[in-house]
């Protein structure tokens, strides 16, 4: 390819290079985090500065050096606002595990499975200030609480948690970023010692607290979760078996408040405020009628993202939807590809650690391959014919559903699978009922019940609700009871998807025939994904695991005591394995030896250095001579935490540590 070919084709592409602009962004974000090279804030700005002076030089003089400069320049800017976010946070989080009195507002309450969770904040604990706090409490010991008022209760708190393996998610990085200290369950039901004047937010969190409450109230546990997670956002305390079932179907993504839910809100106070100001001879002769409902309708959107919660897929689609909005009052045509790479970059601004969120990727993957989608189908639509009829319509809508599930999911799958492990075969199949369910009845239902809650008449509507959401369920159940209904993959490496996202940018942000070559791409980080190693041996020091393949294959979990089901499935998922034996003996105090499936051994070692291929020292009694064998020390496993071995019979293990917590 020479630079000739190269100039020529940017020539061509002129109206989306900005949308490359947004990638470097978000490619210069992802670099900041996964702590490749961390230089400070300074230097990022300072290179940046003169590479944007240098891109408005050659903006019409070449476009080749133009779009390389401001690439880059756009890449800097994204690690500078990464390093700026971080550097700006001044969470301090505990230690050591703590048992103590705790009083401090409650700003936050969230129902749970097993109780309720609330969050505080400028907490206190033996004379010491936490900014924020998150305690549970269980079922026995909760109580009715108001936002804003002032509680003591005693509970135990522990440490910010790290990720569960090495590259899975880290649980505590994002606590550490919103400014939670400590976390952990209350031993006294909370005791009220203060009230506290109302702020808006307050007034938001009830109205929250009070739809909740009726929806389970009217509907059920079951049911009435469901439709908390759909209407207002609330997922904690949706039964772990229906919440299973959504994900290993391929239909989790209908349980949060996403573009379907903003865009008919959106939709539904523009109507009815157009409407209704059409009604008025004053306002529809003197106003602009359309203007002030579009007006209305994005005010009436943005009170309800932050009635749902504004998650990270609510705020996208409002964004879009915003710019929808205002791009028909200015009388201009949106460009879809890039409202969505603008809502990207809006998020990422003020909340740059959220690009290594799964909702994030698979909110934006997802809107984005059904833009690039739709375009490609506009182009083709004759292939289905011309003719019209209710006929027709079916096997449109047909066709569209089928075509739209297929595309979301082969373009989400290496995302669903880098972050839970596991790929649902039957997705298009449970999408095909779901979808259609969600558009067609229980979204607008959803929406009348809240209309019609204030004024008591909503109980009719929530049942017939009801009835449409168990069929949603069971359907979900009966599916994943099919054969072969989930595939276990395992875990796969951080670069094979990066390579990844850069083949997908390819192939939906260009526009002219050079886009396939992002097949190609995508289809050398299919093969990077499908050969990834899978370590033949891991301890985790924290948690005093051990997994490995023991000589018959079969894959084990040793611990000290029983774990949680959420850390063995974590565990097991990880391994690409659908089952694995659980043995419970001695790890930290002892002596151990494993043999491998290939051959290696690997040994524990507390009270003295076993004969083994790799020795692994969990005490600092001991020092073992590492001229004999491969040797990982003891204060490697201190800082580290976690240890992976990848072993061939004829060679050396490849020795691969957990990440050190970056906060």
């Amino acid at each position: 390819m020479n630079i000739n070919y190269f100039r020529r084709k940017l020539e061509e592409e002129y109206h989306h290079l900005s949308l490359w602009f947004f990638v470097s962004f978000i490619f210069g974000i992802i670099y900041f985090f996964q702590n490749v090279f961390v230089f400070s804030s300074y230097y990022s700005l300072v290179i940046s500065i003169p590479l944007v002076l240098l891109a408005l030089y050659f903006k019409n003089k070449d476009i080749v050096i133009f779009f390389i400069i401001t690439c880059c320049a756009s890449f800097f800017i994204g690690f500078f606002v990464s390093n700026l976010r971080t550097s700006l946070v001044e969470t301090k989080p505990i230690q050591k595990i703590v048992v103590t009195d705790v009083t401090g507002e409650v700003i936050a309450i969230k129902p749970s499975l097993r109780g309720m969770q609330i969050t505080l904040i400028d907490a206190k604990i033996d004379n010491e200030s936490l900014s924020k706090v998150r305690i549970n409490i269980g079922q026995k010991l909760a109580t009715d609480l108001d936002y804003g008022v002032k509680v003591k209760l005693r509970a135990k708190l522990f440490p910010l948690s790290s990720s569960v393996l090495p590259g899975t998610f880290d649980f505590g990085f994002y606590m550490y970023m919103s400014g939670i200290e400590a976390s952990g369950y209350a031993l006294t039901s909370p005791e009220v010692i203060s009230q506290k004047n109302s702020s808006f937010n307050d007034f938001i969190q009830r109205l929250r607290a009070k739809i909740y409450s009726r929806l389970v109230g009217v509907m059920g546990s079951r049911e009435g979760n469901f439709a908390a997670a759909i209407l207002i956002g609330e997922t904690k305390a949706i039964p772990i078996d229906v919440a299973k079932n959504m994900r290993d179907s391929g239909i989790a993504h209908i349980l949060s408040v996403s573009g379907l839910h903003l865009s008919l809100v959106a939709m539904l106070f523009f109507i009815s405020s157009r409407a209704l100001l059409n009604c008025s001879n004053f306002f529809a002769y003197n106003t602009n009628v359309k203007v002030i409902a579009a007006i209305i309708s994005i005010i009436g959107s943005f009170a309800y993202l932050h009635i749902s919660g504004a998650n990270i897929a609510a705020s996208r689609a409002f964004i879009m939807t915003s710019i929808f909005i205002v791009s028909t009052i200015w009388g201009r045509s949106p460009y879809p590809l890039r409202s969505v790479m603008i809502a990207a970059f809006l998020i990422l601004l003020f909340l740059p650690e959220y690009v290594l969120h799964p909702s994030f990727q698979l909110s934006f993957a997802a809107v984005l391959c059904l833009i690039s989608g739709y375009e490609f189908y506009m182009k083709n639509k004759s292939i289905l014919g011309n003719s019209k009829g209710i006929v027709s319509s079916i096997k449109l809508y047909i066709f569209a559903n089928i075509y739209s599930s297929l595309l979301a999911s082969i373009m989400t799958a290496p995302y669903v699978i880098y972050h839970f492990y596991k790929f649902a075969n039957y997705s298009i199949l449970m999408n095909l009922i779901a979808v259609p369910m969600m558009s067609f009845f229980m979204m607008p239902l959803v929406l009348i019940a809240s209309i019609l809650m204030p004024i008591g008449l909503d109980s009719p509507v929530l049942k017939l609700l009801s009835y449409f959401i168990s069929i949603v369920i069971d359907s979900a159940d009966f599916v994943v009871k099919l054969p072969g209904a989930v595939w276990a993959v395992g875990h796969i490496t951080p670069l094979s998807l990066v390579v990844f996202t850069i083949g997908f940018f390819w192939l939906s942000l260009w526009q002219t025939r050079w886009r396939l070559a992002g097949f190609i791409i995508i289809l050398c980080s299919l093969l990077m994904m499908i050969f990834a190693a899978k370590p033949d041996f891991i301890y985790d020091h924290s948690l005093k695991i051990i997994a490995t393949k023991n000589e018959d294959g079969q894959f084990q979990i040793f611990s000290e005591e029983k774990i949680p089901a959420f850390t063995a499935d974590y565990w097991v998922s990880w391994f690409g394995q659908k089952e694995a034996k659980m043995s419970i003996m001695p790890i930290t105090r002892t002596d151990r030896l494993f043999k491998l499936a290939n051959g290696k051994t690997v040994s524990l070692n507390y009270w003295r250095c076993l004969d083994s291929d790799v020795s692994i020292i969990t005490s600092k009694k001991i020092q073992c001579d590492s001229s004999l064998n491969q040797v990982i020390s003891n204060s490697e496993i201190i800082e580290y935490k976690q240890v992976m071995l990848y072993c061939s019979s004829d060679k050396t293990c490849q020795v691969k540590f957990g990440k050190k917590k970056g906060w």
